[in-house]
């Protein structure tokens, strides 16, 4: 422990690092806008093959399977219908909110701009993610409700989920709160990419899944019965960005194939089946990855699809601060908000977590905390032993007063594969 008198000249110079970081915090880096476009390279043909597939399914129930499933099937086609149109508006809309007077139908040229998206999704008066978050729900209940697949189930439900976020946000608002205009394309293209490919396992199941005992059998037709030629489709970035040092998992949705029989090789990296999903690791230095995915048939190798993936470092976790509230539960204090002195006297550990970006777990080894009493300018500067608060920490932490200044620094975490990394600091404002 060490104790010293700041001179002025310091107490500025923290005071001028303070006020960087806050203009800093409001800027969105390239790379992230860079990867936002990326993301949404591709997604115009993609969708209108998905839905192309959705159509020859839908017309092949017409006309293999028993009236009561072909209803069925039409009507979750029409509200997969409705819910691309909305999307397509709230395109429009996030377009045409952030170009203003330059707005062209089907373009956006403002990528950057930070006020459109939650403007469209989160005002008081429209309440618009509250309700596609419902219509979502709707079109998940109606497709689950169908399908007979145990598998099929899990894919449909982990894919349309609108559950409460890791902060105790609304799915709307943890969802769009940040979003630059560009970000908030890709989130809408995502969502009706996974809309189309969960309709499509509902008519896939509607013509796997046997018929009932108690059905009389229906005469073969005479004329040729037309087969699904085997198709792959990845979600949800089919032409997006990997990350080094991490299992990149990929949804895998097959027609006409049973997905046991794909197989998965990868052009600088590695790639493995697990469950329903590709991982996709990039070799060391790598800086694409292209994913094959075939069978075979009859001793010939046949591709059915590929994509090549750009390589980025993994993001740097966000280091958060672990405390009970006064009801009992877990919550994250993220730093640079107030916190009550009474919050911080239950404090439960320290984590970190990438919150744009993969789910990337991410342990603590080590940080530092850094207190600055008020009235003293006393400065007390304590090292943990390891992930957790040590006992000297806790009684200089329990000793703060509203005023003084806590910060946790040189945080070490160890992410996916063990790579280590040091990360940002966390700010404690005491109330």
């Amino acid at each position: 422990m060490s104790k010293y008198v700041m001179p002025p000249r310091q107490k500025m110079i923290n005071l001028l690092y303070v006020i960087l970081i806050a203009m800093l915090a409001i800027n969105i880096s390239t790379d992230a806008l860079d990867g936002y476009k990326l993301l949404n390279t591709g997604s115009t043909p993609r969708l209108q093959e998905l839905r192309a597939r959705n159509a020859a399914l839908l017309k092949q129930i017409e006309t293999e399977c028993p009236p009561e499933k072909q209803a069925a099937a039409q009507a979750l086609g029409k509200q997969s219908d409705e819910l691309g149109n909305r999307l397509q508006n709230y395109r429009e809309e996030i377009a045409r909110l952030a170009d203003k007077d330059k707005y062209e139908p089907g373009k956006l040229q403002k990528v950057e701009d930070l006020n459109a998206v939650p403007q469209v999704f989160l005002s008081v008066t429209s309440q618009e993610g509250r309700e596609l978050r419902k219509s979502l729900e709707d079109f998940r209940s109606r497709a689950l409700a169908q399908i007979s697949d145990t598998a099929g189930r899990t894919l449909v439900s982990e894919m349309l989920a609108t559950d409460a976020g890791r902060r105790g946000m609304t799915w709307e608002k943890e969802t769009f709160s940040s979003l630059p205009a560009v970000g908030g394309l890709t989130v809408l293209n995502t969502l009706e990419e996974q809309v189309l490919l969960a309709t499509a396992e509902v008519y896939r199941d509607f013509l796997t899944a046997p018929a009932e005992e108690t059905q009389a059998p229906q005469p073969e037709p005479e004329e040729e019965k037309e087969e699904i030629e085997p198709s792959v489709m990845v979600s949800p970035i089919a032409s997006g960005v990997l990350y080094q040092n991490y299992e990149n998992p990929l949804g895998i949705y097959s027609s006409g194939i049973a997905p046991e029989r794909l197989t998965f090789t990868a052009r600088g990296g590695t790639a493995k089946r697990k469950g329903d999903r590709c991982l996709l690791v990039p070799a060391a230095g790598a800086r694409e990855v292209v994913l094959n995915v075939g069978y075979e048939e009859n001793g010939a190798k046949k591709q059915l699809f590929t994509c090549t993936y750009r390589v980025k470092p993994l993001p740097d976790p966000t280091p958060y601060l672990l405390y009970r509230n006064e009801q009992g539960r877990t919550v994250r204090y993220l730093g640079n908000a107030p916190l009550r002195r009474a919050d911080l006297q239950r404090l439960t550990g320290i984590g970190a977590a990438v919150e744009d970006g993969p789910a990337a777990n991410f342990a603590i080894r080590s940080f530092e905390t850094v207190i600055i009493r008020k009235n003293s300018n006393e400065v007390v500067s304590l090292r943990s032993t390891g992930g957790s608060f040590s006992a000297e920490q806790r009684k200089q932490i329990e000793r703060l007063e509203r005023g003084d200044k806590l910060y946790v620094t040189s945080i070490q975490a160890s992410g996916p594969r063990g790579a280590q990394k040091q990360i940002a600091p966390i700010n404690v404002v005491i109330m």
